[in-house]
């Protein structure tokens, strides 16, 4: 895993020393990323200069370095990520006349691109991956994003002159750039605790969509092309339905999870893996054999499972190790990460379980260098409530006529929790959410409109967030259109796929691991895995009403019996006891008028949802996380 950072520039009014040193000065930003090495490369006469931090995985030698020049020196890379089937590509390659240097897969990816041209290659990639890539002959650059969006990609356009990096504080070192809030985006972290890509924080910075390339010639107005589409893979599974049973549905998955794990076992350091007491993260470390070292976190009161992450551990013979919070100060504890996660996230980024992911982050890196983890599983095999209780509870609140809908939502939000959660005794007990605050956006969700304003709801953090706002407010982020021969399953699947899953869920954890030198690589998101599992039926997928049926098979097989049984709830923590007690000193520093205001939220209906979350009448934890991610990222970044 790596950082990069570099410039394009319409007028090459700057010498090689000044576009390097200034690319360096941006890179110099993401150390954290790359530790173990530092490159740049300038060509004055294009305008192009690319700077690049190395964190060394694959080929620890010099032969490794980047910004990496091609053989035939037409093309030069940088590349933050991995190519799982480097060595597959390597011996495609052979014959080609090509003298290599060493084994790394930059250098693969890089003659990749030389001998196959960027559209194969790209096809023929299976990875996670952000790239930098220069065309000398041509003067053109791509910027390049993996299919999911496992790695990031920031850019921006200043004066003429594009920007871009890995990370958004990579752009804050460059001196004419100004830091512009986005009214709109703070609307998104309000709404759904994170910002919707393609828009940042900043006006005028973008983050480069998943399955997307930029391509900017010198002279030439950026442009943006889709490589890879999941409404595509959506529609061609909906196509060509998987027609086997369960059980060869189960096998298959099976197959394609066993390969994908074991490409991300290749490594030159040592491998780990995060495990909690679930599903997905157990199947994982059962498939990568024993051997592996695992971590995971105890968490004080309800939420800790890492008693069944401990007993999961013995039985596949794992190293195991954790984060016991209940034996350190949690109050200062806590107070050292949240002080910390501005720097780390760099815009406002109210996932709670970052703080877990952080610590186990912290744990795992003092060990290992890479770690596998089980991000995904929900996503691609639809493992979330949502999938599987949401289509009929949104089909009975269309029923009632559209004005009576409105009022209801408006009323769901009104009510207390406890009636709120007693309102779903129209679901099973075991759909039900579990909590009262969960209870408010499905109840009020089942009321709305169609179902991307219905997933909107059931991913929002708090409801009515236009209502903080004061001044310019610019519209909130639309839920993005999805194929309408989808089933309503499915589309609930998609939307995840392209909005919650790489804005938020793969956002916490890159972040969280590259602040401490560590990688994450997640079996679950092999494009191979994914497109296939959109080829099963949602009742392959849902089987008796648990949700991601094959992988409930194939554990059957290799896992202890509890993990079929165990409710989920992977890192999770209780925000709101937390803000109540350890965290209350910090939140109250952060609730005041003036710091509000000058993020353009109106203090008061956020001073009143603060001492209602206090006295216990209602937990409001997870909206007042997200105004406070955003308070406490304007105190660091703001003034």
């Amino acid at each position: 895993m790596c950082g990069l950072a570099g410039t394009l520039r319409e007028s090459p009014d700057l010498t090689a020393a000044e576009l390097a040193a200034r690319v360096e000065r941006m890179a110099g930003q993401l150390g954290h990323r790359g530790p173990d090495d530092s490159g740049s490369w300038s060509d004055a006469e294009a305008g192009y200069a690319v700077s690049f931090r190395r964190l060394s995985i694959q080929d620890l030698s010099p032969a490794g370095h980047q910004p990496m020049v091609s053989g035939c020196g037409r093309w030069v890379l940088a590349m933050n990520g991995e190519i799982y089937n480097f060595r597959e590509l390597r011996r495609d390659l052979d014959g080609q006349g090509i003298a290599w240097r060493g084994h790394s897969d930059s250098e693969v990816a890089v003659e990749a691109f030389a001998h196959w041209g960027v559209e194969r290659t790209l096809a023929r990639l299976v990875g996670m991956f952000a790239i930098a890539l220069w065309d000398r002959s041509s003067g053109t650059l791509y910027l390049i994003r993996d299919r999911l969006g496992v790695k990031p990609l920031y850019w921006s356009e200043v004066g003429g002159n594009l920007l871009f990096g890995s990370e958004l504080k990579a752009l804050c070192a460059v001196p004419e750039w100004q830091r512009i809030v986005d009214p709109a985006a703070v609307l998104d972290v309000l709404t759904h605790g994170c910002c919707h890509a393609p828009r940042t924080i900043y006006a005028g910075v973008w983050t480069l969509k998943p399955g997307h390339l930029l391509i900017k010639r010198v002279g030439a107005a950026a442009e943006t092309e889709v490589y890879w589409s999941l409404a595509d893979v959506a529609v061609a599974g909906m196509r060509s339905r998987f027609g086997g049973t369960a059980a060869e549905a189960a096998g298959e998955v099976e197959r394609l999870l066993r390969e994908a794990v074991a490409t991300r076992l290749a490594a030159d350091v040592p491998v780990g893996a995060f495990l909690s007491g679930g599903l997905d993260s157990p199947l994982v470390v059962a498939l990568a054999g024993g051997s592996i070292e695992t971590f995971t976190v105890a968490i004080p009161g309800d939420n800790d499972e890492s008693g069944r992450a401990r007993r999961i551990a013995a039985a596949l013979g794992t190293k195991h190790q954790e984060v016991r919070l209940g034996e350190m100060d949690l109050a200062a504890v806590l107070e050292r990460v949240v002080e910390r996660l501005p720097d780390i996230y760099d815009e406002p980024f109210a996932d709670h379980s970052q703080i877990p992911t952080l610590l186990v982050s912290e744990l795992a890196a003092s060990s290992v260098r890479v770690v596998l983890t089980g991000d995904g599983g929900d996503e691609g095999l639809m493992g979330y409530d949502r999938y599987i209780a949401g289509p009929a509870l949104w089909a009975k609140g269309q029923r009632w006529p559209t004005p009576i809908r409105r009022v209801a939502a408006r009323v769901a939000n009104a009510l207390p929790e406890s009636v709120l959660k007693g309102g779903l005794h129209l679901l099973p007990r075991r759909l039900r959410p579990h909590s009262g605050a969960a209870a408010i956006h499905w109840l009020a969700a089942a009321f709305s409109g169609d179902l991307s304003r219905f997933h909107s709801e059931l991913t929002a953090v708090q409801s009515a967030p236009h209502t903080l706002l004061a001044g310019p407010r610019g519209r909130a982020a639309q839920a993005p259109a999805y194929p309408g021969s989808l089933e309503p399953r499915d589309v609930l699947r998609y939307l995840d796929g392209v909005r919650y899953l790489p804005d938020d869920i793969l956002v916490k954890l890159d972040r969280a691991t590259m602040s401490v030198g560590l990688e994450a690589r997640s079996p679950f998101l092999d494009h191979r895995l994914i497109e296939f599992c959109w080829r099963l039926p949602p009742a392959l997928l849902v089987g008796d009403g648990g949700g991601k049926a094959p992988l409930r098979r194939i554990a059957a097989k290799i896992l202890p019996p509890e993990v079929l049984t165990a409710p989920k709830q992977g890192f999770s923590i209780p925000i709101g006891q937390w803000l109540r007690g350890p965290l209350r000193t910090w939140a109250d520093s952060l609730l005041h008028s003036a710091a509000l205001e000058a993020l353009g939220v109106r203090p008061q209906p956020v001073l009143s949802a603060w001492r209602i979350h206090l006295s216990g009448e209602r937990d409001l934890g997870h909206g007042l996380w997200a105004v406070l991610s955003l308070a406490a990222w304007g105190r660091r970044w703001l003034t």
